[in-house]
């Protein structure tokens, strides 16, 4: 069973799927409103013993929001407490990744113990300018291409030994602006 003093952002197990509440219920949409994220929902397509973690507690500690962490297609949905299992409190990142989610601001650099890959998509995801608080050696290619495509005019973000060709080209793409900041070996080959 779930210990009595769950919080936000505890990882537990689903070990009774009848637990969980049908989408029409009214506390549904209170606690999506609360979680302020996204509004997916699947229900059902919780697996049973899957990890969750907890988004959102209703004030009489019975009924919990929660969403899939180990399962790419996630999920978000309300369980009843008696539906879980306690596995263990959040990673110092874990927490970060919520509090983020929930409005805290970045103003320096995150500390790397801090960033998770997770961390990394909540920041593409809400506020793509944020990727220049977590330090380049910690971000792929790939990462910056997604940031791009939210705003290429953030290639000035982007070390500029990171610039390759193809991040300038999506860039430009997405942005004319972002050619300001295609380094001059590459300008000619980034409208080619």
């Amino acid at each position: 069973m779930v210990k009595e003093n769950v919080v936000i952002g505890d990882i537990c197990e689903v070990i009774r799927l009848e637990s969980i509440f049908d989408k029409k219920a009214p506390i549904f949409s209170t606690a999506i409103k609360e979680d302020g994220r996204y509004e997916q929902y699947d229900g059902k397509a919780v697996v049973l013993h899957e990890e969750v973690r907890i988004l959102y507690i209703a004030r009489n500690k019975k009924i919990i929001l929660i969403e899939t962490i180990n399962n790419p297609k996630l999920s978000k949905c309300l369980i009843d407490i008696k539906g879980l299992k306690f596995i263990r409190e959040a990673s110092p990142s874990e927490v970060y990744v919520k509090e983020y989610l929930l409005g805290k601001t970045i103003t320096k650099m995150v500390p790397d113990k801090r960033v998770s890959e997770e961390l990394i998509d909540a920041i593409i995801l809400k506020s793509p300018m944020d990727i220049q608080f977590i330090k380049a050696k910690l971000l792929s290619n790939d990462h910056y291409s997604r940031v791009l495509l939210k705003d290429g005019g953030l290639l000035g973000l982007i070390p500029e030994k990171r610039r390759t060709l193809e991040l300038c080209r999506l860039a430009v793409l997405n942005e004319e602006y972002a050619e300001k900041f295609v380094p001059e070996e590459l300008k000619s080959l980034v409208n080619s």
